[in-house]
């Protein structure tokens, strides 16, 4: 059996729908955070921030603990667990204030155009995220 014709099983194909549905659903609400963020911050932001970085802080130690015996040397393991945290701290911001951005402001946010736009530029990503780690050896060759 091929590659191909193995990665199209039943189970599989649940498991990408699933990655695609949650994922999509995750970074539409985050671009209603960025949207958020470029039309001036939620009131209260920076009250909420220290919630933000916890999370952050325990995404970083997870990381850690998770890439230390993962990676061969202590050295890609500390970045990785950097990237993970920054990452992190991204995805709680836009997501937190994506929340807050609908209940507060669903008149404003919940437009059609939104409706449409956000949800579609987010399969986008989902897509593009998921071509790339798939392909991640590949772009990140020495050669080209």
């Amino acid at each position: 059996m091929s590659y191909r014709n193995l990665l199209f099983t039943n189970s599989s194909i649940k498991n990408i729908e699933s990655l695609l549905i949650i994922s999509s659903f995750l970074i539409t609400i985050c671009l209603f955070g960025f949207v958020s963020l470029l039309t001036g911050p939620q009131e209260g932001l920076f009250n909420r921030m220290p919630l933000y970085v916890l999370g952050t802080s325990i995404s970083f130690v997870t990381a850690i603990v998770f890439y230390d015996g993962l990676l061969k040397t202590g050295q890609s393991s500390i970045k990785s667990a950097f990237m993970t945290g920054f990452a992190t701290l991204l995805f709680l911001i836009f997501f937190g204030e994506g929340i807050i951005y609908i209940l507060v402001n669903s008149n404003v946010s919940l437009t059609t155009r939104n409706l449409l736009y956000l949800p579609s530029l987010s399969l986008f990503l989902t897509g593009m995220g998921y071509w790339i780690l798939q392909h991640r050896s590949d772009l990140f060759s020495k050669s080209i």
